[in-house]
């Protein structure tokens, strides 16, 4: 179980192990209800929050060194080992100011334009548009005026291309929005 926000490495790593991957709207307490629903055996997200179902049903912090000093002890294997077996993606995150009225208008337009270009959209959270080389996560913020973007990709130069696209395309759509004055 985890976040729409989540690395891709996650998804690789659960296919590869043979494990279902649900993948919930952004933040812990949709992760925390995934994992309740789905009867999940363990959930996190981007935010760094682990859930360990079998142990408690809240975030345990001192239960992730307690589960990685597990995983040392039956391995027998250094750290340095294990993590070079994860796959490697870039990550690039950003926000800018985004008036929430324009939100709705914004996210609809950026649905439009991404769902033109991207093979694959998913609107669960925002809107994820995925490309052979990476994906792009446009996200308007529930608690702050500001829009934020989530790219990633094995090439960081391709993580910070697709994410100054969405910038790109949110602020082209908020000075439309200046220039044509108040809403109606």
């Amino acid at each position: 179980m985890t976040s729409v926000t989540s690395s891709q490495a996650i998804e690789d790593v659960v296919r590869q192990e043979g494990g279902k991957l649900v993948i919930t709207k952004s933040g812990s307490l949709p992760v925390a209800e995934g994992i309740a629903r789905e009867k999940a055996p363990f959930g996190g997200g981007e935010n760094g929050h682990c859930y360990w179902p079998g142990h408690q049903s809240p975030t345990d912090g001192p239960m992730n060194p307690a589960m990685m000093l597990d995983l040392l002890a039956r391995t027998r294997r250094p750290l340095s080992e294990l993590v070079a077996e994860l796959p490697r993606y870039e990550v690039v995150k950003k926000k800018v100011p985004f008036p929430r009225s324009l939100r709705d208008r914004a996210m609809a337009r950026v649905l439009e334009t991404l769902s033109t270009e991207a093979e694959r959209v998913v609107t669960l959270d925002g809107v994820k548009a995925f490309w052979p080389d990476g994906w792009l996560l446009v996200r308007p913020s529930g608690t702050e005026p500001i829009c934020q973007f989530f790219s990633e990709s094995k090439d960081l130069e391709v993580a910070r291309r697709i994410n100054r696209k969405g910038i790109d395309l949110v602020q082209a759509l908020t000075r439309e929005a200046d220039t044509s004055g108040p809403e109606r």
